[in-house]
């Protein structure tokens, strides 16, 4: 979130404009119920969506690459296709990103202190 005392925010308030969390406002628009864990530990989200961040950083350096050097990084890309293109069986990439994803999920969680 935004911090309170960022002067935009001060003025908003100021006028009379409603300020509110982006918690709340996802709170306004969903339907469901929401359980919320807020924490100030972002490089936790980048551990436990491991997986899917690898999946988008080999997207995001496949498109760069191929824009700057008009060279190729992957034969394809996300990645998971440039193993299936390397040879692999899809079923061999799926259980491997799943172990990664246990992996990593298990490790991101060992570090949080919760007490």
């Amino acid at each position: 979130g935004v911090p309170a005392g960022v002067p935009l925010i001060v003025e908003a308030r100021r006028r009379g404009v409603p300020v509110i969390a982006e918690i709340e406002l996802a709170y306004r628009f969903l339907r469901g119920r929401i359980v919320a864990i807020m924490i100030k530990k972002e490089v936790f989200l980048f551990i436990v969506g491991g997986v899917f961040v690898v999946e988008a950083l080999s997207v995001i350096l496949q498109v760069a690459s191929y824009r700057l050097r008009k060279k190729r990084i992957f034969k394809m890309a996300p990645i998971h296709h440039h193993f299936e293109l390397s040879g692999w069986p899809e079923q061999k990439v799926v259980v491997r990103m799943w172990i990664l994803g246990i992996i990593l999920a298990i490790f991101g969680l060992s570090s949080l202190k919760i007490l």
